[in-house]
């Protein structure tokens, strides 16, 4: 109870209204900010519907595009092979004009039909005119120079014609590059119109990509919003249920104190009532144990003398007090004036029976009741008049006898209940201490917390 009666510091129980009505205009927050969220949402989706519409124009553009694109690169690809051709033509040409060079130094004259004259003059010469040995030897030296011309001039002739067919070659390609290239002008042309179409096409689409960013930029900064106003409301949601927790703790710790003092008022209670059980057990116990039994075999002896002969019966039943029987809620039996045969000894036959009268002797018949009390204290029935007071005597004697023994069971118990009692009185004393010494305790600390 001291630990209990320790000061507490009083917790106010937290407010659930203002809890639930902040929490309330906290979901209406993110409400109103996923609606945003949802409106930015739509709006994305609009736009993305409406880029992928762009992309499918485009891709028939752009597919057309790259359809004249191709054509161009073929085309392209056509002039470069016919550049390339009419290069090789051109070093043909250029290595075909060199060896005709080569050829005409080497050859004074470029005809069979020259050389002939040629020689045909210089042998002429050689008959008609007078040479020395020297200008006879260079002209037979140019006669023969001549004549192994002629080998070179056939040559000559055919790289010529080589040189010629390049030149026609080279003249026809030029004109067929001059078509391709007119061609891929026009095809550049085309293609140059085609990608031009694509250029609104990629404009609104830069534009709509714009667009989802600036969205998607306001969806994130209502997404953080709602983040933030979550955590705050988790926060606000964690201080309450702390405080809530902080209550109840502080509310089980007063119904802790609470049923300790109401435990220690049981407590005190239970030790007064078994006090007051022991003086009550203590008050019983100075009556004879036994008087419900001597006070049945009283009445009993009543009965067994109203059996007796009329005088003998009204001197036993004035000596009994009758009156002081009745007021203990026994009642004492007399003799009905019509008997009752609840049980009576057997008879013998009729000629036993008349022999029974002869001797003077009665049938005694008793009554159920008396049987039974009979029964209970273990005494025999009489079975003659002449039997009762006998009997009397038996019931007088298991009288005094629970009379001497109720009366040492009484002492006993007295003396054990005095004792019992006696520890009982000490315990109720101790405890009104302890309970004097705590309310001073608890004032105390009242004292203290105001």
């Amino acid at each position: 109870m001291s630990d209990l009666a320790a000061p507490l510091e009083a917790v106010p129980k937290p407010d659930e209204k203002a809890y639930l009505s902040t929490k309330a205009e906290m979901e209406e927050s993110i409400k109103g900010h996923l609606a945003k969220m949802d409106q930015f949402g739509k709006q994305l989706t609009e736009v993305n519907n409406e880029i992928q519409k762009l992309k499918s124009q485009q891709e028939v553009l752009l597919n057309q595009a790259r359809g004249a694109s191709s054509e161009s690169k073929a085309i392209a690809e056509k002039r470069a092979t016919l550049a390339s051709q009419m290069e090789k033509i051109r070093n043909d040409r250029t290595t075909y004009s060199a060896k005709l060079k080569e050829l005409r130094e080497q050859l004074p004259f470029t005809s069979i039909e020259r050389i002939d004259e040629e020689i045909a003059a210089l042998q002429h010469r050689q008959l008609s005119e007078t040479l020395n040995l020297r200008q006879e030897r260079e002209l037979i030296a140019e006669i023969e120079r001549l004549n192994r011309s002629r080998a070179l001039v056939d040559e000559y002739h055919d790289w010529e014609v080589k040189l010629e067919g390049v030149k026609a070659d080279l003249s026809m390609l030029s004109k067929e590059l001059s078509a391709v290239r007119t061609e891929e002008d026009a095809q550049r042309k085309v293609t140059d119109k085609e990608f031009e179409q694509l250029q609104p096409f990629r404009a609104r689409r830069k534009e709509l990509t714009e667009r989802i960013g600036v969205l998607k930029a306001d969806r994130t900064k209502e997404y953080q919003q709602v983040k933030r106003i979550e955590g705050e409301m988790k926060a606000l949601g964690s201080a309450y249920y702390a405080a809530k927790h902080d209550w109840y703790l502080y509310q089980k710790q007063q119904r802790k104190i609470e049923d300790a003092k109401r435990l220690a008022e049981k407590k005190l209670r239970d030790e007064l009532n078994a006090e007051r059980r022991k003086r009550e057990a203590l008050e019983r116990a100075q009556e004879h144990p036994n008087a419900a039994k001597m006070a049945e075999c009283d009445s009993l002896c009543a009965y067994l003398r109203t059996l007796l002969p009329e005088e003998t019966v009204e001197a036993k039943v004035a000596e009994l007090d009758v009156a002081a029987l009745e007021q203990e809620g026994l009642k004492v039996l007399v003799k009905k004036e019509e008997d009752v045969d609840f049980m009576s000894m057997l008879a013998g036959s009729k000629k036993g029976k008349r022999r029974q009268r002869k001797k003077g002797l009665a049938v005694l018949h008793l009554s159920f009741d008396s049987l039974n009390q009979l029964v209970s204290l273990k005494i025999d029935a009489p079975r003659t008049v002449e039997a009762v007071p006998a009997t009397i005597e038996a019931v007088e004697a298991v009288k005094a006898k629970l009379d001497e023994e109720g009366k040492k069971v009484r002492d006993e118990t007295i003396a054990k209940l005095k004792v019992e009692l006696a520890e009982e009185e000490a315990k109720t004393a101790e405890r009104a201490r302890q309970a004097e010494a705590e309310k001073k305790e608890a004032e105390n600390v009242e004292a203290n917390q105001e």
